[in-house]
């Protein structure tokens, strides 16, 4: 398992992404900020504008949703939070996902468990599945 480190980007104004530092503190941040700059962190070698800010990878997946932290590496692949089968509507998490995530994993799980019966579209093809039959 391997964490991804972070880099801060800034830019002013009208001007493209610059990296900073790997100092992504609260206290380096604002001091930027104060300065005039725009700031972000991204993980390293990936470039602001293609990092939304959030590390929840939601993906929908044949027999049911995996969530995954997508700054943490296992086996080359995001490592695996938590997963919700169509079929049970049940949410497994996995026993070290972190609590600021696995609060938002149980809220997005919970709004397809209050929906058992109804069809869920799981292919850009339009295949779906009925919520809850197993």
């Amino acid at each position: 398992m391997k964490t991804i480190p972070l880099i801060l980007w800034g830019r002013r104004p009208g001007q493209p992404w610059l990296k900073l530092t790997d100092n992504t503190s609260q206290a380096e941040i604002k001091r930027r900020e104060k300065s005039g700059w725009t700031v972000k962190t991204c993980p390293k070698d990936l470039h602001p504008d293609w990092w939304d800010g959030d590390r929840l990878f939601v993906g929908a997946y044949p027999c049911g949703l995996v969530y995954a932290d997508k700054l943490v590496e296992v086996n080359r692949d995001y490592k695996r939070l938590g997963f919700l089968s169509y079929a049970t509507l049940k949410l497994e998490l996995e026993k070290d996902c972190p609590p600021e995530l696995a609060e938002r994993i149980k809220a997005d799980a919970a709004v397809l468990q209050r929906q058992p019966g109804k069809p869920f579209q799981v292919s850009t093809a339009g295949q779906t599945i009925i919520l809850g039959k197993p």
